[in-house]
């Protein structure tokens, strides 16, 4: 292991949590492995499936012509503070709504769209073509100009 690896390995203990250590190992072992070839030509394929979707919905001369999408940010409300700490499964739960964007390289914003019953936040995320940040910010400021007097915007959520 050269010296770089070394210290950044290092940094990654002291700095990521659990969760973000699993990833990087996982990512580390399937790029060490002697199928990464074949895992990574299938990852390749998922994303292009991936990528056409988005693509397709977004095409200015398609069936949909969406300028942009607003979906959940996660599956649920954020969960208490500390509550899923090691649950790697729960983390991967909430991770689920973000992944298909992630993988396709959409560009997206997410803001904060409430609070629950128990004061935990709610938020959403606005997806759009390539290219289209300076679209997605102006919706994201005009989310923020529409959603000004409500309580949630001034309320601090649970925990925090």
């Amino acid at each position: 292991m050269g010296i770089c690896a070394r210290c950044t390995a290092r940094l990654a203990h002291r700095v990521f949590g659990p969760q973000p250590k699993l990833r990087i190992l996982m990512g580390m072992y399937v790029s060490a492995a002697q199928y990464s070839e074949q895992y990574y030509n299938r990852a390749l394929r998922v994303r292009s499936l991936i990528r056409r979707d988005f693509d397709e919905v977004f095409d200015p001369n398609g069936k949909h012509r969406l300028d942009a999408i607003m979906t959940p940010s996660t599956p649920s409300t954020a969960f208490p503070l500390g509550d899923v700490f090691g649950d790697s499964v729960l983390m991967q739960y909430s991770d689920q709504l973000n992944v298909p964007a992630n993988h396709a390289g959409t560009p997206g914003i997410s803001l904060p769209a409430g609070l629950d019953a128990n004061r935990l936040p709610v938020g959403v995320q606005v997806l759009g073509p390539d290219f289209s940040e300076a679209t997605l910010l102006r919706i994201g400021r005009a989310y923020e100009v529409a959603t000004e007097g409500e309580s949630w915007r001034v309320e601090k959520p649970l925990g925090l």
